[in-house]
């Protein structure tokens, strides 16, 4: 190699800074599974805003397939879903090796209730937020963890 020439960084190397540069911004890649077309748009498109990458499933069958195609970092995930409610989704992603990590919030009008949250955990939720999504609240649970 000539000593003029730029030296070229391993494509590996160069994917590996960029997660870390990715993962330092605090964004990432989340799946919002909700039945609700109009609850779903409106949580992608403030995720969006916050410059997350959003993905979308309207039951719990296509969320567990994008979850394993996809693997996002955080999953929030709605209960009372057609197809496949969202407590079997949880089964099937607490059960697959590869989706079994997922972070999973679960979406529910009954979230800020401590039952609720303690019946999502012991499902395989890493926590609970309410219905109505409180924008604030839920991102504090991105950034900081489950509540």
């Amino acid at each position: 190699m000539c000593a003029t020439e730029p030296r070229q960084e391993p494509t590996e190397n160069k994917t590996m800074r960029l997660e870390h540069i990715w993962r330092d911004l605090h964004l990432m890649l989340i799946l919002v599974a909700d039945d609700h077309d109009d609850g779903r748009e409106a949580t992608m498109l403030l995720l969006e805003i916050d410059g997350h990458t959003v993905l979308g499933a309207s039951n719990g069958r296509e969320a567990v397939e994008t979850a394993t195609v996809m693997l996002p970092d955080l999953i929030l995930l709605d209960l009372n879903m057609p197809v496949m409610d969202g407590l079997t989704a949880i089964s099937i992603l607490r059960a697959q090796a590869l989706t079994a990590s997922i972070r999973i919030i679960v979406v529910s009008a009954n979230g800020n209730d401590p039952d609720w949250q303690r019946r999502a955990r012991r499902c395989g939720g890493d926590g609970c937020v309410g219905k109505p999504l409180d924008f604030r609240s839920l991102r504090d649970v991105i950034q900081c963890g489950a509540p």
